[in-house]
């Protein structure tokens, strides 16, 4: 199976190492078609719950300069899924914060995430002492 065959497309590859073929962006592509699969149907919505879709999704809602809109196709997609949901609804409220991730590369850019407001996660731009 040609698809299983392929590497993973990290977040810092460098453009030359990505496939020319635009393969990278399957992934993108399937949550863009769940999305508009999800709207306004209910049967669907409940399929992809069943089928642990939603978990899946909430894990692609980052940013990945090698695949562009992925982020934004699965905050459109959790909306659709979520939408006239209950069950759905219950699966995001019932998500727990297990603490904070301080990316290396977010410090560098002087961006560190702090809890703030109770125990809510905040990003807070940190501006180093010079």
């Amino acid at each position: 199976n040609e698809i299983n065959t392929r590497q993973p497309i990290k977040f810092d590859q460098p453009k030359e190492e990505v496939a020319p073929d635009g393969s990278f962006a399957i992934r993108r592509e399937l949550i863009r078609v769940i999305t508009n699969m999800s709207c306004n149907n209910k049967n669907h919505q409940d399929k992809v719950r069943v089928l642990g879709g939603v978990h899946t999704i909430l894990n692609h809602c980052v940013v990945d300069k090698q695949n562009p809109y992925l982020a934004q196709w699965s905050i459109v997609s959790i909306r659709m899924l979520t939408d006239g949901n209950a069950e759905n609804q219950e699966i995001i409220r019932s998500l727990q914060n297990n603490g904070i991730v301080q990316e290396e590369a977010m410090k560098k850019l002087g961006i560190e995430v702090v809890k703030m407001d109770g125990d809510k996660p905040r990003a807070a731009v940190v501006h180093p002492q010079e």
